[in-house]
């Protein structure tokens, strides 16, 4: 048979041309356009820095605490840190993005051989990054809230020399050839937390107080016998390690079942993008807010999930994508089989590939909700039980843990509370006593409501709703129960387990004064003084002598105000002679605080203002 070779050659070139055109329409950094990937492994990146030495392990009854869950912080010492670098095999760019993964295990462990942290290394490197696995410190104290802190710094510390060395290398030798604006960090778990706070926690100002030299609390041999040791400071976010001539923030960040320690770290529209996978059902790292592993025998703080960086950072115009689940746990990026879900490492070359080419856009902040006009936004209030005992809620100031409960039987400054619109809807109450928002704690229906909130989150948001002229129940946003004072109990508790806006729930409230209205007080100088106070400072169980004149019968009107404006005590004496007098106020009576106080003298048609101490 005769060959049409001609014909032959055509479809050849067809073919070819078709091949070709599928090869090039792949887009770098989206698509796998490399087949192979190098290793390289063991590149030393930051050199004799301290790390805490593990203590003995705890075996207590059925506890068993491992020694790297309770290290001496005293304790160190010098250790290399090492990643293994992942490039694609043939690439010829010469300025190329990089991507450092941070492995997982609560910062009692793991290593850069992580499994999963490879797997997402070598599926980047074949889309065209530069990615690495790092070592980082591990070592937690569980038992010190202050000591805990200080593994999540130094874990920053170190994944900010990691990212040195690659600004070092691009300013040097350029061995790996990397772009130095386009340095980004993963990490799962602990490592999200790692990357997280590289990104977030990024001034000096911003370091746990633990971070510097301090003291903590440390039992290496018993479960309750703990003693006092010092900590040296672990210095400043680039001191640890070596390039410290260059900055270790990265230029965007991917999260993994992480979390920061406070929220008041995201500023804004000028902060790097993050991308946040999180699944709601994490019972180890909250996807709100909680403790980690549920708080249960440690020390642990609360800390900040997914799901509220995200609703703060769109709030505040911050660039971050949330990418959730409801049924994943603690691992939303590994399958029962050990691999990586299909969608993890698109969702990511997704995400960078906008970020390179400057396509993610920080949003505007959420608009906040309109608010009910029955509700006093901006004024002080009191709220009492409408039944029982009908006490005044109370915000008790002299303690730590600010409850709030239902005992006060006149309105004065504990009893007194500012309502503020929420961000997300509804108002936030914040006591006057200690300015702490009321909050709920978590999900926990049976904790007592606290007023110890710094901002307004999703515990500290409550919906408003009328029962009646003046009356009001109040139901936490989070977890969707009303706030109750029981009827029956003398001096109630207040939680937020209401079922229903029934009796215990409901409120009297009434405006004791606009926020927007309290004085401005300035003390009198000295060379204006007419009137003597003393002893000063006051001490607290005795009594404030003021001598002053009048230049005919008249009276005397006193005031105490705290520095805020609030008046806490007033009494008016009236027709009093003429010339010098003293008049004795009982510090007792007054019912005052530690702290400065502004003390208002009004006789002859003037007034003059003395600055006191409690």
């Amino acid at each position: 048979m005769k060959t049409n070779h001609s014909l032959s050659r055509t479809f050849l070139c067809c073919l070819l041309f078709l091949c070709a055109s599928v090869t090039f329409s792949q887009t770098r950094y989206l698509d796998d356009i490399f087949g192979n990937v190098n290793e390289t492994q063991n590149v030393i990146f930051s050199t004799n820095v301290p790390q805490p030495l593990p203590s003995d392990p705890i075996n207590f009854f059925f506890v068993n605490i491992p020694g790297n869950a309770n290290v001496p912080e005293h304790l160190t010492e010098g250790r290399d840190l090492r990643m293994n670098i992942y490039q694609p095999d043939g690439d010829t760019n010469s300025t190329r993005p990089v991507i450092i993964f941070c492995f997982g295990g609560g910062f009692t462990g793991g290593n850069r051989f992580a499994p999963d942290m490879k797997d997402l290394a070598v599926g980047m490197a074949k889309k065209g990054f530069v990615t690495a696995t790092i070592d980082y410190r591990t070592g937690i104290n569980l038992f010190d809230e202050g000591a805990s802190k200080r593994a999540v710094y130094r874990a920053v510390q170190d994944s900010r020399a990691a990212i040195r060395l690659f600004r070092n290398d691009a300013a040097s030798n350029n061995t790996y050839r990397i772009n130095p604006e386009q340095v980004y960090i993963a990490g799962y778990s602990a490592g999200g937390f790692v990357a997280l706070h590289n990104i977030y926690l990024d001034r000096d100002a911003d370091r746990p107080e633990s971070s510097r030299a301090s003291s903590y609390s440390y039992s290496q041999n018993t479960f309750f016998g703990f003693s006092n040791f010092a900590m040296s400071d672990l210095g400043c976010l680039d001191c640890a390690g070596t390039n410290t001539n260059f900055s270790g923030k990265a230029n965007a960040a991917v999260s993994i079942s992480g979390a920061v320690g406070e929220l008041s770290y995201i500023e804004g529209s000028n902060d790097v993008p993050a991308l946040l996978f999180h699944s709601s059902d994490d019972n180890t790292v909250p996807y709100n807010v909680g403790v980690p592993y549920g708080a249960g025998s440690t020390r642990l703080s609360r800390v900040f999930g997914s799901n509220a960086i995200k609703e703060d950072a769109t709030r505040k115009g911050a660039s971050v994508r949330l990418k959730s689940y409801n049924n994943r746990g603690h691992v939303p990026h590994i399958t029962g089989n050990g691999d990586l879900y299909p969608e993890i490492i698109p969702e990511i070359a997704d995400f960078l590939f906008d970020v390179i080419n400057g396509a993610i856009i920080n949003p505007d902040p959420a608009p906040t909700p309109p608010i009910s006009s029955d509700i006093p936004v901006d004024q002080i209030i009191s709220l009492r039980k409408t039944g029982g005992d009908r006490k005044y809620v109370t915000a008790e100031r002299f303690d730590d843990d600010s409850q709030v409960l239902a005992r006060a039987n006149t309105v004065q400054a504990w009893e007194t509370f500012r309502v503020e619109a929420h961000p997300q809807g509804g108002i936030a109450l914040k006591a006057l006593s200690n300015d702490k928002y009321l909050q709920v704690n978590g999900t926990n229906q049976n904790a007592p409501i606290k007023a110890k909130g710094d901002q307004k989150l999703g515990w500290e948001q409550f919906n408003w709703l009328v029962k009646g002229p003046g009356e009001v129940a109040l139901q936490s946003a989070f977890t969707n129960r009303w706030v109750q004072a029981a009827w029956t109990d003398d001096n109630a508790v207040l939680y937020p387990r209401g079922q229903e806006a029934l009796g215990w729930e409901t409120f009297e409230w009434a405006i004791v004064a606009a926020s927007k209205e309290q004085p401005t007080i300035q003390p009198t100088t000295t060379a204006q003084l007419a009137t003597e106070v003393y002893p000063n400072p006051v001490g607290r169980n005795g009594e404030i002598y003021i001598n002053t004149s009048l230049k005919k019968v008249g009276d005397v009107h006193v005031q105490l105000f705290d520095t805020a404006g609030r008046e806490i005590y007033q009494n008016s004496y009236n027709n009093l002679n003429q010339g010098g007098l003293t008049i004795t106020l009982n510090t007792t009576a007054i019912g005052s605080f530690s702290g400065v106080y502004l003390l208002k003298i009004t006789k002859d048609q003037r007034s003059e203002v003395i600055k006191i101490i409690f």
